[in-house]
C-alpha cells in the first residue's frame, strides 16, 4: 500500500508543478490565453477579434487619409476662388471711365497672371503626386471592415465644369467687361459649392472615423477581457499552487522515506 500511495503522490506532485509552469507562463506574459489548448473556444474568438481591429485601424488609416486628400483638394479651390474674386474686382475697375487704354491694359496684364496661377494651382493641387482638380473622377475609400463599406469622393476637371469662358475675359474691351461679370459670378458660385461639398465630405469621413475609433476601442476591450490575465486572481492561485506543491514534495519525501525503511526489513 505503501509503494502504491508513492506512486500516486508523484502523479500529484507532477500534476501540481504542471499547473504551477502553466501560471508562472501566464503571470509572465500577461496573457491568460496564450494558446489554443488554453481555451480553445477563446482562443478563436481572441484571433477574429484581432483580426477585426487591425481592419477597422487601417480602415480609421483610410478616414483620415480621405480627410486629407479633401483638405488639399478643397485648399486648392480656395486659391482659385480668391482668384476669381480679384479678376472680377480688376473686371469692375476697368469701367471706370476714368482709366486709359494704357490702364485698361495693365489691368489685363494682371488678369493674366491671375489666369496663369489659376491654371498652376490646377495643375499642382495633388495629393500622394496624384492631381485632384484636373480630372473627372471618383476615389473609393473602403470604410470598414467588409467589401462595400466605401465612401466616395468626387474630383471635378475644374476647369471644364466652373472656369470655362475664363481665357476669353479682355478688358480693354467693353462688351468682354459687360459680359464677363455675370459669367465670373456664375464661376465663384460653382467654385464655392464644390468647396461646401468637399467640406461636406469631410465633416462624413471624420464622423466616420470616430465611429471607428469607438468600435475599435470596445472590440479591443472585448479582446482584453478574453485574454488578459487576472494579475490578482492569478498571484494567489500561484501562492496556492506553491503551499501545494511544499506540501506535495514533503509527502513524497516522508513516503520515500517509509518505503526505504520496508524494504530494508524485507531484505
Amino acid at each position: 500500500m505503501r509503494i502504491e500511495n508513492t506512486n500516486n503522490t508523484q502523479n500529484l506532485l507532477q500534476q501540481i508543478q504542471e499547473k504551477q509552469t502553466d501560471r508562472m507562463r501566464q503571470l509572465a506574459s500577461g496573457n491568460r490565453i496564450d494558446r489554443a489548448s488554453d481555451d480553445a473556444a477563446a482562443m478563436q474568438i481572441i484571433e477574429r477579434l484581432t483580426s477585426e481591429s487591425e481592419a477597422y485601424q487601417r480602415s480609421l488609416g483610410n478616414a483620415f487619409d480621405g480627410v486629407s486628400l479633401l483638405q488639399v483638394a478643397e485648399g486648392g479651390m480656395q486659391n482659385i476662388s480668391a482668384d476669381l474674386d480679384r479678376i472680377r474686382e480688376l473686371t469692375i475697375q476697368a469701367g471706370s471711365g476714368a482709366l486709359s487704354d494704357s490702364d485698361r491694359r495693365a489691368l489685363q496684364s494682371e488678369v493674366d497672371q491671375l489666369r496663369s496661377n489659376i491654371d498652376q494651382t490646377i495643375e499642382r493641387t495633388e495629393f500622394a503626386g496624384s492631381p485632384l482638380l484636373s480630372n473627372n473622377e471618383t476615389r473609393e475609400f473602403l470604410i470598414g471592415s467588409s467589401a462595400g463599406q466605401n465612401i466616395n469622393v468626387e474630383l471635378p476637371n475644374v476647369r471644364e465644369r466652373s472656369l470655362g469662358g475664363l481665357d476669353n475675359l479682355d478688358l480693354t474691351n467693353p462688351d468682354s467687361r459687360a459680359n464677363m461679370l455675370s459669367e465670373l459670378d456664375n464661376m465663384r458660385d460653382s467654385i464655392n459649392e464644390q468647396r461646401a461639398e468637399f467640406g461636406a465630405q469631410q465633416n462624413v469621413f471624420q464622423s466616420a472615423a470616430r465611429e471607428l475609433a469607438n468600435t475599435n476601442v470596445n472590440m479591443q476591450e472585448s479582446r482584453s477581457r478574453l485574454r488578459d490575465l487576472d494579475f490578482a486572481m492569478a498571484t494567489s492561485e500561484n501562492i496556492q499552487g506553491q503551499i501545494r506543491q511544499n506540501a506535495a514534495i514533503t509527502v513524497q519525501g516522508q513516503a520515500n522515506a517509509q518505503q526505504s525503511q520496508v524494504l530494508s526489513l524485507l531484505s
